[in-house]
């Protein structure tokens, strides 16, 4: 039996919603918001194909209850023992071993953009791109119409632009969450 990446990608992304009822479909909105932003800013096609799969596993490494609960609040107090856990779990799969250095960074805060850990390198682009379209999805509330939270969500990221999240990618980021669409 043949299977695609892409087939195998949508396994692990369902596996993760079944596991973790409170992020469902989190990955798969994390990934389209991703996209628009990355296509905003310019990225390759290459590059958004990394960000897009990166986008999609984001969590895979996330198994304690403790871990998925403090997922979703905005401030993730701890994020590195699951950011960890997902880049060391997908770097030995090699169509997966370019994404799991963006997956290592994805809730790095972009004031320490210089502090990055130097076996793996400066911190990619496409984990600030990430980082911005999960916390996003994170604020948003799923028994309330999208468009009546949609200004208050913009206004609480727009917070954290040039702290938390990296100024270019905000920048993107504001002209993308305008539309009603994203």
């Amino acid at each position: 039996m043949n299977i695609t990446l892409k087939e195998l990608i949508t396994s692990f992304t369902k596996s993760i919603d079944l596991y973790n009822y409170l992020l469902k479909n989190h990955h798969r909105r994390t990934a389209i918001a991703a996209f628009h932003i990355g296509v905003e800013m310019g990225l390759s096609a290459d590059r958004l194909s990394d960000l897009i799969i990166a986008a999609s596993l984001h969590d895979i490494g996330a198994l304690t209850i403790s871990e998925r609960d403090s997922l979703i609040q905005m401030d993730v107090e701890n994020p590195f023992p699951h950011s960890s856990l997902d880049s060391y779990m997908l770097s030995s799969f090699s169509p997966f071993e370019k994404i799991s250095r963006i997956i290592f960074y994805h809730h790095w805060h972009y004031d320490l953009d210089n502090t990055y850990v130097p076996e793996l390198g400066p911190v990619p682009l496409e984990a600030y791109i990430l980082h911005v379209a999960d916390r996003t999805d994170i604020l948003v509330q799923p028994d309330r119409s999208i468009l009546a939270q949609k200004q208050q969500i913009i206004d609480k990221m727009a917070s954290y632009n040039g702290t938390v999240f990296h100024p270019e990618v905000m920048a993107a980021y504001l002209i993308q969450a305008q539309k009603d669409s994203f």
